[in-house]
């Protein structure tokens, strides 16, 4: 295989994969673009702080989670948690964050609440709005940035987890005269491939 025709490198997939659709994303008018990159940003951070955590022998558990979130956002362990249940649990699994109230209906009441501009940030911060009503308010492309900057300073961490290493790119070989291409951006789509072997293999 002619590496000149295959995207192996761990900095060129993240932007193809991530950095040129977040822009794509950013130009949607009205913001629209908000939930389809903080689903790509928040499991970007999650792999971030797991590898953080690996390259530490440090066991990627909730707690360890935690601490090590709330150090990098500058925020509580407890808003870091709340932060994880609402966003990451609400975007991944339902396309929303999620609204709850504590004590099985009979404590606090948690929202959320998006947007850019003062009173936005990149980092969750708590906003108390009635005596039991708290929101969770987050600037999603500020928090967005942060995570690509994260990446784009520590580099070697991309494929620290082994198991989740990033795949390959390369042209799908049909018969032995198939064409040579020097990058995998000159061809369409039904013409290359991404995928990924078991180290085995």
């Amino acid at each position: 295989m002619d590496e000149s025709t295959s995207s192996h490198s761990p900095q060129e997939l993240f932007a193809r994969w991530v950095e040129t659709p977040l822009a794509a994303l950013r130009k949607i008018e009205h913001g629209d673009g908000a939930f389809a990159a903080l689903a790509i940003s928040l499991g970007l951070y999650e792999r971030f702080i797991d590898s953080v955590l690996h390259d530490a022998n440090l066991p990627a558990n909730a707690e360890n989670f935690r601490k090590q979130a709330s150090a990098d956002l500058n925020i509580t362990e407890d808003v870091a948690g709340r932060f994880w249940d609402s966003y990451r649990l609400g975007i991944m699994h339902a396309f929303h964050p999620k609204n709850y109230v504590q004590d099985a209906g009979k404590g606090d009441s948690w929202g959320w609440d998006m947007g850019e501009g003062p009173g936005y940030e990149a980092f969750p911060a708590v906003e108390q709005r009635d005596t039991q009503l708290f929101i969770l308010k987050l600037d999603p492309w500020k928090f967005t940035n942060h995570v690509v900057t994260r990446w784009k300073e520590h580099p070697h961490l991309m494929n620290e987890l082994k198991e989740f290493a990033f795949g390959k790119i390369e042209p799908i070989r049909r018969d032995n005269n198939a064409q040579s291409f020097e990058t995998t951006f000159s061809l369409p789509p039904d013409s290359y491939r991404t995928y990924s072997e078991p180290p085995s293999y």
